[in-house]
């Protein structure tokens, strides 16, 4: 199984030019290190840009959202995280997402078995 350890961005620092595994919390894009946080940023463990997932009680358009431990240094979330790159029913609508589904526990990625490298 393939893991990536996690590394704080620093708060202040535009979220821009990370490495897989940098994160970043933030109230809204703007607003880094903001208490309580709403959203989780970080790099894809594949090195394909940035994801993105609000922290309850907040949630996206469709209700998804991640339980935190409220560890700022080494943060684990559950449930896992599928960051879809295409609608699951039909392949050919393109998401946002890089692909990658996995759990974030005590700082650490790791994928979910059968996912990773996912295919674009």
């Amino acid at each position: 199984m393939k893991t990536v350890k996690m590394h704080r961005w620093p708060d202040g620092v535009p979220f821009v030019g990370g490495k897989p595994g940098d994160f970043q919390f933030s109230d809204r894009e703007q607003d880094p290190g903001a208490t309580p946080p709403k959203w989780f940023h970080f790099q894809c463990p594949e090195g394909r840009g940035e994801c993105c997932i609000p922290i309850r009680p907040n949630a996206t358009s469709k209700g998804a959202s991640w339980e935190w431990d409220k560890n700022r240094e080494a943060p684990t979330f559950s449930p896992s995280i599928n960051c879809l790159a295409h609608n699951p029913k039909n392949p050919a609508e393109k998401y946002a997402g890089c692909g990658w589904h996995g759990h974030i526990v005590a700082g650490v990625m790791s994928n979910v078995p059968d996912h990773w490298p996912v295919k674009r």
